[in-house]
């Protein structure tokens, strides 16, 4: 196939059967309930307006099909279709021609949802048929976007809130919180996704957190694969020195500069890491005790791979203290033994 009509065809993910099971399921019920509450709720109406519009039908798609998009959320779908019912009522007054009002109802549509935010795909149907539905609609006027449009479309939204979280896709929709990761060169920040996405000109249909999520489980899987069978005990470094509850910031101190540390691990008397002392202030006196000074430790055993430690030590952990299965401490994993073992002596020569 030539690759001009290659571009033609979306490149979707195929879904899992599961997956397609759930999107039926949830279409169905959705439209069927939000249907029975507007019959019910609508069917007596005098003024002979449908008690369902079609638009509905492809809010479905996106709220059930595709709930992490922008353009499902809640806001989008509510907002979308309102403020392009309210397009399509204001073209078909004051423009005498339908088919003139019509693409006026759509643009219309399309610039007050870009506007407030919540472009949402079938709001443009719903700006169509309030200027192409019929006498009842037109003669309803902006009573027709109250009902069915906005009632529809809350419905439509309550279905899809209970729907999509009962089978653990959370709607709405927010990206979850990745671990941060070691950057390779090759590495992004935020502040360089968002200039990426400005580049485009154009409205993608995913969210930059999403985005970002996607990126780093990328990364996070990369690393994995190329350093999962290096594991911590095999890396760690010898503990220089280490000091009890009961010692005092000037030993601490004293340390820290004897063994350049950068911070020092507490024990008990048994030698389990209770935690660590980071580098102080020069205003906490030397004389003052450290047992109120000790923080958590980022710890692991000596079988963990070294990958499960990267979030925390490109956090601004100074080291990952290694402990055996009753927590003493065995050992100490710096950011140069990280280094040495993802990127090779090259690496510290130049972090140096």
């Amino acid at each position: 196939m030539h690759p001009y009509l290659r571009s033609f065809r979306p490149a979707q993910p195929a879904l899992p059967a599961l997956g397609r099971a759930r999107i039926f399921i949830g279409a169905l019920l959705g439209i069927l309930l939000t249907t029975l509450v507007s019959r019910w709720w609508l069917g007596g109406n005098a003024a002979g307006l449908p008690y369902l519009v079609a638009p509905i039908g492809a809010s479905s798609v996106l709220v059930f099909a595709a709930p992490a998009t922008p353009l499902a959320q809640p806001w989008a779908v509510f907002g979308g279709n309102v403020v392009s019912g309210l397009a399509g009522v204001l073209c078909a007054r004051l423009i005498p021609d339908p088919v003139l009002a019509g693409a006026c109802a759509v643009a219309l549509a399309i610039l007050g949802m870009s506007c407030l935010r919540c472009l949402h795909p079938p709001g443009g149907a719903v700006a169509l048929t309030a200027v192409l539905g019929g006498p009842a609609i037109q003669a309803a006027g902006f009573g027709f976007v109250a009902a069915p449009v906005a009632v529809n479309t809350l419905l439509l939204i309550a279905m899809g809130l209970a729907f999509n979280n009962l089978t653990r896709h959370r709607y709405p929709h927010v990206a979850p919180a990745q671990p941060q990761v070691a950057r390779n060169s090759a590495g992004y920040t935020i502040e360089d996704l968002d200039q990426v996405l400005a580049h485009y000109g154009e409205q993608l249909d995913v969210d930059r957190d999403d985005l970002d999520a996607v990126f780093r489980q990328v990364e996070a899987r990369a690393y994995q694969r190329r350093h999962g069978d290096i594991r911590c005990g095999a890396i760690r470094s010898r503990v220089p020195a280490a000091v009890g509850p009961e010692d005092t910031v000037a030993t601490v101190r004293g340390l820290m500069a004897d063994y350049h540390m950068r911070s020092v691990p507490v024990t008990d008397e048994d030698g389990r890491l209770l935690g660590v002392i980071p580098p102080l202030p020069a205003t906490v006196p030397g004389r003052q005790g450290i047992r109120h000074l000790v923080q958590p430790a980022v710890t692991a055993l000596a079988t963990t791979p070294v990958v499960n430690i990267l979030p925390a030590m490109t956090a601004g952990a100074h080291e990952a203290m290694v402990v055996d299965e009753v927590g003493r401490l065995v050992g100490m994993v710096t950011t140069a033994d990280l280094l040495s073992a993802l990127y090779g002596n090259e690496a510290i020569a130049l972090a140096g």
